[in-house]
């Protein structure tokens, strides 16, 4: 994404976070059945997905929420500078 006064700086470094990939990974769910639409609705804070931007956002930040507190509890991933690259 480029944008503001700085046109040819790029504000986001590297890819973004996808919540349908991360939601079935940490879920444990099969690839299939990694859609957002799967996941509880008090995963979504009982938003509903009414298509208006600041709804959807409000919805999809608290996903992230509930993502993270899963994300939290697992074990941390170890590895070299190597391993990163």
């Amino acid at each position: 994404m480029l944008s503001g006064p700085f046109k040819s700086r790029q504000i986001f470094r590297g890819g973004g976070v996808c919540l349908y990939t991360m939601a079935g990974t940490l879920r444990g769910a099969d690839y299939l059945d990694w859609g957002m639409s799967k996941l509880p609705a008090e995963f979504y804070g009982h938003i509903a997905h009414t298509h208006k931007a600041i709804d959807d956002a409000r919805g999809f930040a608290h996903v992230l929420v509930e993502l993270f507190k899963i994300s939290r509890a697992l074990p941390p991933i170890t590895g070299s500078k190597s391993d990163f690259r």
